[in-house]
């Protein structure tokens, strides 16, 4: 109880737009508690101090633009579901 916790990974593709400042959100359960812009990597961090015990997941919602013939899509992720006790 009371130590921090930090949350980090990094969006992954074969094209920069779909993981170069891209926003992703933090969920505690089912909850949205944070979102973040990734940097220029994909890399992303959140630190957060839990008070009780949940499972917490990092979603990237996806993005598409252009319209038809050009129009571009990056896919939706989720991490794994990670459970941190609170004692």
């Amino acid at each position: 109880r009371g130590k921090k916790v930090a949350f980090d990974g990094k969006l992954k593709s074969d094209w920069s737009k779909c993981y170069s400042w891209q926003k992703v959100s933090l969920f505690k359960g089912n909850t949205k508690v944070a979102t973040k812009t990734t940097n220029k990597s994909g890399y992303y961090k959140f630190t957060v101090k839990p008070k009780a015990t949940k499972t917490w997941k990092v979603k990237f919602k996806g993005r598409s633009w252009g319209t038809h013939p050009h129009a571009h899509v990056c896919l939706a992720s989720s991490s794994k579901g990670i459970k941190v006790r609170v004692r």
